[in-house]
């Protein structure tokens, strides 16, 4: 299991998906606009573009543009529980406001770092960063 998160944007995407990467990487100050759980050969996401929550096939060796960070595979049936807990949940864009207002988290609704956090046991009550899941991570460490 690895936490992907991504750099660049998709070869195919539009110019307003561009602009999008490029603001969310500017305000969280972040080289990652997005991220997403892979459990073998599928990816797990939140993506606005895409309806919310949900998987896709995916392989890594293929993947460019993604920064890989390797979780251990004991917590996989976990990750895929809470993926089927919360599957199909709407693209939480409104969250995105957390970054600029003084929001709560709604986990009616999930942006990709928040369910990447949720996914690997964050208690999410704020906003959530790639900083937040690389952190968690690495003081985790011991237990993967």
């Amino acid at each position: 299991m690895y936490l992907a998160l991504k750099k660049t944007h998709a070869k195919d995407a539009t110019k307003l998906q561009k602009i999008i990467s490029n603001l969310i990487k500017w305000r969280l100050c972040s080289i990652y606009s997005h991220a997403g759980i892979v459990v073998g050969d599928t990816l797990y996401h939140s993506s606005y573009i895409n309806h919310g929550l949900r998987c896709e096939k995916f392989i890594m060796e293929e993947s460019s543009g993604w920064d890989f960070f390797y979780l251990g595979d004991q917590d996989d049936e976990k990750v895929l529980e809470t993926f089927k807990s919360f599957e199909g949940t709407p693209y939480d864009l409104i969250g995105l406001l957390t970054f600029i207002l003084p929001f709560k988290a709604d986990l009616k609704k999930l942006y990709c770092f928040e369910w990447c956090g949720l996914a690997l046991g964050l208690n999410i009550v704020n906003r959530v960063t790639p900083e937040d899941l690389l952190v968690h991570i690495s003081q985790n460490k011991r237990m993967l």
